[in-house]
C-alpha cells in the first residue's frame, strides 16, 4: 500500500523571503530603521543589490580578501605630516597621545588609515573612538592598551550587519549624530572582554 501523503518539496526560495522579512522586521522594531514613502525605493534597490551581491559570492569562488582591502590605504609619514601641515614632532605627538591611528606592519613599516581624514584634518568623531579604545588599560598591565591599532583599524573598517554592511568609519559620516551611542558600545565591548582576563 502506497502512502498518498507525500511531504510537499521545500520551497527554499520562500524560506529565504521569509528569513529576510523576519530581519526587516526586527530591524524595523529594534534598530531603528525607518521605511518611509521618501526612502522606501532607495532602500529597496538597496536592499536587492546586497542581496544579490553575497548570494552571487557564495556561488562563485571565493577569492580571500587582502589586509588593505579591508582597511582600505593607508598613508605615509610624509603625506600625512604635508596634510595636516604638522611637523614630525606634532606627528609623534598625536600618535602618543592616541589622537590619530598609526599602524606598524611586521617589517616596521608605519601608515596612517587614509579613512581618519577628511577636510585637511582629522575625522573627530574617529578620533573619539580611536583614543577611548586605546585609552583603556590592559588588565594585565595598565601601561599599555588593551586594543592594539590594528584591532582599531578594523573595529573602524569593518563591514558589519550592525551599520547596514557599511563600516563604522561609513556609519558615522552618515550618522554623526550617533557617536556617543558608539562610544557606549566600544566601552562596553571593552569592558566585557577586559572581565575575561
Amino acid at each position: 500500500m502506497t502512502s498518498t501523503n507525500t511531504p510537499e518539496p521545500t520551497n527554499y526560495l520562500d524560506r529565504v523571503k521569509e528569513q529576510i522579512n523576519d530581519y526587516l522586521d526586527y530591524a524595523v522594531k529594534h534598530q531603528g530603521l525607518e521605511i518611509t514613502e521618501e526612502n522606501y525605493h532607495n532602500l529597496a534597490f538597496k536592499l536587492c543589490s546586497v542581496a544579490s551581491k553575497y548570494a552571487l559570492e557564495d556561488q562563485h569562488e571565493y577569492t580571500p580578501k587582502t589586509i588593505i582591502d579591508i582597511i582600505g590605504d593607508l598613508h605615509t609619514s610624509a603625506a600625512v605630516r604635508q596634510y595636516l601641515n604638522i611637523t614630525q614632532e606634532e606627528l609623534d605627538k598625536l600618535v602618543e597621545d592616541h589622537l590619530i591611528l598609526k599602524l606598524t606592519d611586521s617589517k616596521g613599516r608605519n601608515g596612517y588609515l587614509a579613512v581618519q581624514f577628511k577636510n585637511g584634518t582629522i575625522r573627530p568623531d574617529l578620533q573619539k573612538i580611536i583614543k577611548t579604545a586605546l585609552d583603556f588599560p590592559n588588565p594585565l598591565d595598565p601601561t599599555k592598551p588593551f586594543r592594539t591599532p590594528w584591532e582599531v583599524a578594523f573595529r573602524l573598517t569593518g563591514e558589519s550587519p550592525l551599520y547596514g554592511g557599511r563600516n563604522l568609519a561609513e556609519h558615522l559620516d552618515k550618522h554623526p549624530e550617533k557617536l556617543d551611542e558608539e562610544i557606549d558600545r566600544l566601552l562596553a565591548d571593552l569592558n566585557t572582554s577586559a572581565c575575561y582576563y
